[in-house]
């Protein structure tokens, strides 16, 4: 079953999701459940110096920030909490605001098999 938040793209090889993933995904937030978007910013980066892989900004006033994993998806499951809060902290919001959302895309394993992220 296709969960809409995960985003499948086939055409490309593990070596190759890398920016042209984060491209991809960005100029395309419809593949991955993300409407109205007011702004995107490909590898945002905190004043920590931390770097999400992109954050969007949504008419609504909340923000989606999206991690993308291309072999193990856990690492990529606690940077997103990690980025979700730093995004709460940037915007002066509690850490437990539902103004702020995140999503970790579907990665693929060293044998080339689809599996999704949280």
């Amino acid at each position: 079953m296709h969960h809409p938040h995960h985003l499948i793209i086939e055409h490309l090889q593990p070596s190759a999701i890398t920016t042209d993933t984060v491209v991809l995904i960005a100029e395309h937030p419809e593949a991955i459940g993300i409407a109205n978007v007011k702004q995107v910013a490909v590898e945002h980066v905190f004043c920590c110096g931390d770097t999400v892989d992109i954050l969007f900004e949504r008419n609504d006033g909340t923000d989606i920030v999206v991690e993308i994993e291309t072999i193990d998806p856990e690492p990529g499951c606690h940077q997103a909490i990690k980025y979700r809060a730093l995004r709460c902290a940037e915007r002066g919001i509690p850490l437990d605001s539902k103004q702020i959302k995140t999503i970790n895309t579907l990665h693929w394993s060293r044998s080339g098999e689809r599996r999704k992220a949280g």
